[in-house]
C-alpha cells in the first residue's frame, strides 16, 4: 500500500439527479451510501502483513453533519492473538 497518511472518501450524486436535490430521494440515498461506507470501514480487517493504515474520513456531500474520522488499530482476541488491523472511529477514543 502507497504511504498514505489520511485518505478522504466523499459520497457523490447519481448522475441522474444531476441539479436536482429536493423531492428526489436523493437526500436519504445520500444519506444511506454515506452509512454503508461508514460501515464497510468499521467491518474492514486488513490483511495480517499490513503494519499500518491511513486516517480515514467519510464526508457526505452536501451536508455539514460531522464527518467520522477513523483510524486504525490493532484488533486481539480475547486470548491475546493478533487479528489484524481495523478502523475504530476517532470519537471513540
Amino acid at each position: 500500500m502507497p504511504h498514505l497518511e489520511a485518505l478522504e472518501l466523499n459520497t457523490a450524486k447519481s448522475e441522474s439527479s444531476r441539479g436536482a436535490w429536493c423531492g428526489t430521494g436523493e437526500m436519504q440515498r445520500t444519506e444511506s451510501v454515506h452509512r454503508q461506507m461508514i460501515q464497510t470501514a468499521l467491518a474492514y480487517t486488513a490483511p495480517m502483513s499490513f503494519q499500518r493504515l491511513p486516517s480515514l474520513t467519510i464526508r457526505r456531500r452536501g451536508s455539514d453533519v460531522s464527518n467520522p474520522t477513523f483510524i486504525a488499530e490493532r484488533k486481539v482476541d480475547g486470548s491475546g492473538v493478533d487479528m489484524g488491523l481495523v478502523y475504530v472511529a476517532l470519537s471513540d477514543k
